[in-house]
């Protein structure tokens, strides 16, 4: 009943106790108040099938994939696409589009496949497969044995912003992250490093 306060979300409660005959007896330990106890909220769980994979280049071009789904709406956001962190874990979930899936929302969302669970469910359709092509520069992708796809094409875009991050962190220039040098490299203002 008190997981949305007062129009807020809550991911948990502390139970404090205020009578201080009590917190005498129960004292601290290890710096903490023994009269305290913090409790948190499981996860909020959503189902939903999925629509598609969308295959992202890094800017060192690594791919990476992130489902997409119908839209859930959870813990006060629209939830439409989960990163699934790596090819390795996109191949060990054999998604296909219109498979149910489980969306677990703590932090951030996870995807889960659960075949114990009885709202899961595949679809006919065949499993989704991994892109054979950049999807920046259309050039081939390199697959190493782990499975992991990188583009090697040292003209990709996303190799070069990955050249100008890499000199960027080694020279500590603060405050100019991925997402700047992304803007920056597709408005034309910063393309190269000399």
């Amino acid at each position: 009943n008190h997981r949305n306060v007062g129009g807020l979300n809550c991911d948990g409660a502390v139970l404090y106790i205020i009578d201080p005959d009590i917190r005498k007896v129960l004292g601290r330990k290890d710096h903490k108040n023994q009269y305290e106890v913090a409790f948190k909220f499981n996860e909020e769980v959503g189902y939903s099938k999925i629509t598609g994979i969308t295959f992202n280049v890094s800017s060192f071009g690594r791919v990476f994939p992130v489902a997409n789904f119908k839209p859930l709406h959870m813990k006060g956001n629209t939830v439409s696409n989960v990163s699934l962190g790596s090819m390795a874990r996109f191949y060990k979930l054999g998604l296909r589009v219109g498979d149910t899936v489980k969306i677990l929302y703590e932090i951030i969302p996870y995807l889960v496949f659960d075949p114990d669970d009885p709202k899961c469910k595949r679809s006919r359709n065949p499993v989704i497969q991994p892109p054979k092509v950049c999807p920046d520069c259309h050039e081939t992708l390199e697959q190493d044995s782990g499975g992991i796809l990188t583009c090697i094409n040292p003209d990709c875009d996303c190799r070069k912003k990955g050249k100008i991050l890499n000199y960027v962190q080694k020279m500590e220039i603060a405050n100019l992250g991925e997402g700047k040098i992304d803007a920056l490299y597709k408005s034309g203002y910063l393309t190269r490093i000399e």
